[in-house]
């Protein structure tokens, strides 16, 4: 869909992109793609703090989700 200010939503730009993958400009989306990710991954081995936030994230969805599965009834009525 393409607004009155001739942008167009993301998600029309991948719909016409996925007919033809080996246009130049979904060449040049996927790259964009991958040096972000390196980028990314070079400031997470070098940045301890950025280590730290990710590791503490990670411990809260983990403890979130063995306490969700500990409470959780089996098939059987039990609780685990």
């Amino acid at each position: 869909m393409v607004d009155a200010v001739g942008t167009a939503s993301t998600e029309a730009i991948l719909r016409r992109f996925i007919r033809n993958a080996s246009h130049p400009i979904y060449a040049a989306m996927l790259e964009v793609d991958r040096v972000q990710k390196t980028i990314f991954v070079a400031r997470y081995l070098r940045l301890r703090d950025l280590q730290r936030g990710i590791e503490e994230g990670l411990n809260v969805m983990e403890s979130f989700n063995g306490a969700n599965s500990a409470g959780r009834c089996t098939g059987s009525g039990t609780v685990r």
